[in-house]
């Protein structure tokens, strides 16, 4: 891996081409600029990915990741190239090429993003429940960086109350904050909090299918840290209600429990039908109490964004959303769970 430290300039097409040859990656190293493509993705809301092809077909396909603008108030850049570091030698995350201040080359995976339909029909489903437990599974020896989910909401609302003058907007800030701090003491009491590599970010977006070998692989590790598998998991199954945060799509008890259950048997390796039925009802109830604390972790990070994107997005009302939704959760998981001692 190479580590530059001059920035790079996405606009600049001919400048990108000259860096490629000299990173000494086959094929590259020759590429004529008549043979150059070098094409926008549709922009997240975070960053800007491109990707870089060989019309020839003989060098492999790249990409470019461009850091959005003062994303380092919300992303620890140093913490994500250790969590990529860490799972590419498992091949769970892509191989890095070259590291600059604002930027990112890296490897392709073979495959297309899934549709939010296709993450929740079965088939992918099962996939990747697996890969999750696989993921879930890498060794966290060489994981520099100790904090967690908690740890990072933390964080980012302090940078908030900095970032921001708005008093209503600062309301919701310090409230939900509170929240959290409740929902972490209750879970502590009442949940298996033992930490491994989390994703955090699994919208369907972030999940590359390859038809081919019928394999899944997640992508983009901006988020990841050590977190409690059930955050991840939360997380994952809120992202079935899509970016307008849609109830109704949302998965049912017995859609999340099939997806724990290939989960756990492919954490414990063993069949799904040797799956326990306590351990399956137990991470059922930390999975619910989870999506609660993603719904508020991705409503604080929108309200950083609000200060300090240069995106054209809706950040300040995405927050509202989440914030809305948790409300709804809330009581939903309160009368499922009717004889535990709620906090909030």
């Amino acid at each position: 891996m190479n580590i530059k430290q001059y920035t790079l300039d996405p606009e600049n097409k001919l400048s990108i081409l000259k860096e490629l040859k000299t990173l000494n990656i086959p094929h590259w190293n020759n590429l004529s600029e008549s043979n150059f493509v070098m094409k926008q993705f549709t922009a997240g809301i975070t960053n800007k990915v491109y990707g870089l092809m060989d019309t020839t077909g003989k060098a492999e396909t790249l990409l470019l990741r461009v850091n959005g603008r003062k994303t380092e108030e919300i992303i620890d850049r140093d913490n994500e190239l250790n969590f990529i570091w860490n799972l590419s030698k498992k091949k769970m995350g892509p191989q890095l090429y070259c590291v600059y201040p604002n930027a990112l080359i890296y490897q392709f995976f073979d495959g297309k993003s899934i549709s939010s339909e296709q993450m929740r029909g079965k088939k992918l489903r099962t996939l990747i429940a697996k890969q999750l437990a696989q993921f879930h599974s890498v060794p966290t020896d060489e994981v520099e960086n100790r904090k967690d989910v908690f740890d990072v909401i933390n964080t980012w609302s302090q940078n908030f109350k900095k970032l921001s003058t708005n008093k209503k907007q600062l309301e919701p800030n310090t409230k939900y904050s509170k929240i959290i701090k409740q929902l972490k003491e209750m879970l502590n009491q009442e949940i298996d909090c033992t930490v491994c590599i989390c994703h955090n970010d699994l919208l369907s977006g972030n999940i590359v299918y390859n038809q081919k070998t019928e394999s899944i692989q997640f992508i983009d590790f901006e988020y990841c840290s050590l977190n409690v598998p059930w955050f991840d998991l939360a997380n994952h199954f809120c992202e079935y209600s899509g970016f307008e945060m849609e109830k109704q799509l949302l998965p049912s008890k017995e859609i999340i429990l099939d997806f724990l259950t290939h989960y756990l048997a492919s954490r414990d390796n063993c069949t799904p039908s040797q799956v326990d039925e306590r351990d399956l009802q137990q991470s059922y109830f930390a999975v619910r109490m989870f999506m609660l604390v993603s719904l508020i972790y991705w409503g604080i990070w929108a309200l950083v964004q609000s200060q300090i994107s240069e995106i054209d997005f809706d950040y300040t009302g995405y927050a509202k959303l989440r914030f809305d939704f948790f409300e709804q959760i809330a009581k939903e998981v309160k009368e499922e769970f009717p004889n535990k001692d709620w906090l909030f």
